[in-house]
């Protein structure tokens, strides 16, 4: 059995996603939202006057395409979306574990549908020390670099 390298907290520090690497995969991620979204709509097309419990129906609609996306790929790969795959990053699980299903269904259901009524939740990642915004301080998650943390865990003694 390969011994794996003892991981003190300091050693994570590196592997941590900057704040604008996470926008930059949430703006891809959007961009594909937005395609499916529209596709949709063609398919599908919606009455823009439509409402639906006194909320526009096509917004509930892609409120509800957006949460689908997230926690569905989420599901799949275990933290990742088309855009933090594109970006090299990943949802992990603070203590370096894998993500459970049920800190994926919070994080990507209750978590961004509350941090994106209060967008300034994002801001957290600014400072915090493992750069976690609201969704992670909550689900105790971190988004890192996938290839600097998965050095850390193949790095041999």
């Amino acid at each position: 059995m390969e011994d794996k390298k003892v991981f003190e907290e300091r050693d994570f520090a590196y592997a941590y996603s900057s704040f604008g690497l996470r926008f930059l995969a949430y703006l891809i991620d959007m961009m594909v939202i937005s395609a499916i979204f529209s596709i949709g709509k063609f398919i599908f097309p919606i009455d823009p006057e439509a409402k639906v419990l006194g909320l526009v129906l096509a917004d509930v609609i892609y409120t509800i395409v957006s949460l689908a996306y997230f926690t569905i790929l989420s599901l799949i790969t275990r933290g990742q979306s088309l855009g933090k795959i594109i970006t090299g990053l990943r949802v992990v699980s603070v203590g370096g574990g894998n993500l459970s299903t049920s800190q994926i269904l919070i994080r990507e259901i209750a978590g961004r549908y509350i941090q994106n009524k209060f967008i300034f939740l994002y801001a957290l990642a600014l400072v915090t020390p493992k750069k976690q915004s609201f969704i992670d301080l909550f689900t105790d998650t971190s988004v890192v670099k996938e290839d600097a943390f998965k050095a850390l865990y193949t790095e041999e003694i």
